[in-house]
């Protein structure tokens, strides 16, 4: 019989088997790919499959994706070991990927627009908050620049709040996140503070 510790263990082991593919895609710990970069190339790549049989060009075609990076995925998948851990994680029922349907397709409320989130938010980890944003086609960066369309700020929000300030970039607090989310920068423009 297992112990209370074993028993967590195996109960984690499987509910990290449906963990969204940008995670499994840092997972794999190839060269450059990190949380910044992995839900872009998951947005264009769904799918393992669609990854690892991706040309050079398609690669290429991602935003924020420049040589180097191509170069690290390419030279990942052509080491047969590498490939042998994807088929092996697959074979244990993990999901690495899948095409969304049609249901399953948020709106994209968010295309073409950058969000920085800084602070914690009610509902939402710092990678949920990532994820609802790249889901709807935004780009989720880390620092605050001019070129910042919103900075969504939670509670304890540290120095990217002052910069936001600093170049009066519009301030969205949780719920303003939510009007942005599911109504798009004209709704949340309606509901952001300039300070």
């Amino acid at each position: 019989m297992l112990s209370a510790n074993g028993t967590r263990l195996l109960s984690e082991l499987e509910a990290a088997k449906t963990k969204p593919f940008a995670r499994f895609l840092v997972a794999l710990s190839i060269r450059h790919i990190g949380k910044g970069v992995a839900p872009d190339v998951v947005a264009v790549f769904p799918t393992i499959e669609s990854l690892e049989s991706a040309t050079d060009d398609e690669l290429g075609g991602v935003p924020g994706l420049g040589s180097i990076l191509v170069t690290s995925i390419r030279e990942w998948f052509a080491v047969d070991w590498h490939r042998e851990i994807v088929r092996k994680w697959q074979a244990s029922g993990a999901m690495l990927g899948t095409e969304p349907t049609e249901a399953e397709k948020l709106p994209q409320t968010l295309e073409g627009l950058s969000i920085v989130v800084t602070g914690s938010l009610p509902g939402y980890t710092r990678d949920g908050a990532t994820e609802a944003i790249v889901a709807r086609g935004g780009k989720a960066v880390g620092s605050v620049s001019k070129s910042t369309d919103f900075v969504v700020v939670g509670e304890n929000a540290g120095s990217k709040y002052s910069h936001a300030v600093a170049l009066k970039r519009p301030i969205l607090d949780a719920a303003g996140f939510e009007v942005l989310l599911s109504g798009g920068a004209e709704a949340a423009a309606g509901v952001a503070r300039s300070e």
